[in-house]
């Protein structure tokens, strides 16, 4: 698997940026981001390869300790890499000992559900993917290259499953973002009715925040915006995912499409 030579400092857990400003285009970064558990872990797309400036190559900045399956139990001894797309479902890509290259050789690297390799996996700052590790095998997965400067970055979601991260690699919180497009449900639709966002943490599953009409200020007012379970309106500075992960945006059946802007805290 490549993996950059650019990054300057490296730590061996969190985010390190070198740069000679914020935001200066040439500002690069690595985000370790430890030792993934067993299961799913939805990583987030934050940085980009040096030279471009949207769709990148996922296998050009993330580089890991995965254990390899075969292509005979892919499905059970792989580490997998799943991307959704609304409509599509899931891509998956399978790490396997097996995968065979354009030599038709047998080597070592993510491969297609074929079992051919990957020569590469597509994605933009603001995409997730989600990282599926089988009981086996545990991994540290590092992402790495340049930072993703520009002031806001926006992306489209679909009625249903959008899967999507912050483009840029620190904690993102709800005031970084502003909406357009969402019709805001009732705290007794917000299972039905109501936009939702879902951050997924393994061992404690889903936290999920409901767009509502009503929902509750501190001064007890009811006011439209993000809310939790209860009803609460959630304030702006609390993080709704992690520097290095993903979430889920939901939009009830028979929405049209909404579209979320992220705001660059670092700027």
């Amino acid at each position: 698997m490549k993996k950059l030579m650019s990054i300057a400092v490296a730590m061996a857990a969190g985010i390190v940026l070198a740069t000679d400003g914020i935001e200066s285009e040439n500002t690069v970064g690595y985000l370790n981001q430890g030792t993934l558990p067993v299961g799913y872990t939805m990583v987030a797309s934050q940085f980009i390869v040096p030279g471009t400036t949207s769709t990148v190559d996922l296998l050009a900045y993330m580089n890991g300790t995965f254990t390899p399956g075969t292509y005979a139990t892919r499905f059970t001894a792989c580490p997998m890499i799943k991307i959704y797309k609304e409509g599509d479902g899931y891509t998956t890509f399978y790490y396997m000992e097996d995968a065979v290259n354009s030599k038709d050789e047998d080597v070592t690297g993510w491969a297609d559900g074929n079992g051919d390799l990957a020569e590469e996996i597509l994605i933009s700052p603001g995409d997730a993917v989600w990282v599926s590790l089988p009981n086996a095998t545990a991994s540290g997965v590092n992402l790495s290259g340049q930072v993703f400067s520009d002031a806001t970055k926006s992306k489209d979601c679909v009625a249903g499953y959008s899967m999507l991260s912050s483009p840029y690699p620190s904690a993102l919180k709800f005031g970084e973002l502003t909406w357009t497009g969402l019709v805001a449900g009732t705290y007794t639709t917000r299972y039905t009715a109501c936009p939702m966002v879902k951050v997924y943490t393994e061992g404690d599953g889903y936290t999920t925040y409901y767009y509502m009409s009503d929902a509750i200020d501190s001064n007890d007012d009811e006011v439209t915006g993000w809310a939790d379970g209860n009803g609460d309106l959630v304030e702006t500075t609390q993080v709704l995912a992690p520097a290095g992960k993903g979430f889920w945006v939901i939009l009830p059946t028979g929405s049209t499409k909404a579209a979320v802007e992220f705001s660059n805290p670092n700027n």
